[in-house]
Parts: structure tokens; sequence; C-alpha cells
């Protein structure tokens, strides 16, 4: 899962130039994501929290951080990467410990 805040001086919704940037990264994030072996999985918003969370399914760490240069996130946002798997998947996982 990726995490992605900024602040209100960096704000895509209100500020022009990260208004466009942001709009040219959604229109490429799949496209984008396949050349670096990642599945958009899914993509949420909390607005006012100038937060943007994003799961995907990826071939590691190293994959992602290319993905996120290359859309160019971090230029206004701080992006954190947090290795996540399924309920369900934890459970079988540990299962057995």
């Amino acid at each position: 899962m990726l995490i992605a805040t900024n602040g209100p001086e960096t704000c895509a919704a209100y500020v022009e130039p990260y208004k466009q940037k942001a709009a040219d990264s959604f229109k490429r994030i799949e496209e984008v994501g396949k050349t670096h072996g990642i599945t958009l999985k899914g993509t949420w918003v909390a607005w006012v929290a100038h937060t943007l969370y994003v799961v995907v399914d990826a071939p590691g760490g190293h994959a992602i951080q290319d993905f996120v240069g290359e859309l160019e996130w971090p230029s206004w946002n701080t992006v954190v990467m947090h290795p996540v798997d399924t309920l369900p998947a934890v459970m079988e996982s540990i299962k057995d410990l």
C-alpha cells in the first residue's frame, strides 16, 4: 500500500502546477504501472486530509519506487510504502506458528 500525503501548499486540488501534474500522472498510472510490473488494485482519497491511498500488486519495493518516481509523485507528496496482505492470507501464514 502506498500512502501519499501533501500539505495545502502542494495540494493538487487547488495549486495549479500540482493540479496538472496530478492529472497527468493519473492518466498514465496503469500504463506506467505495467512498465514496472505493477498492477493497480485500488485508490482512495481522504481529500481534506491531503492523503492518497493506493493499493498495488508489485514485484518489490524498488519497482514501486521507480513507479512513483516516474509519475513524479514525490515532487508534491511524501510517499510511504507499507507491505500489506489480506487478513485471510495472514491467518493462513501464521496458523502453524
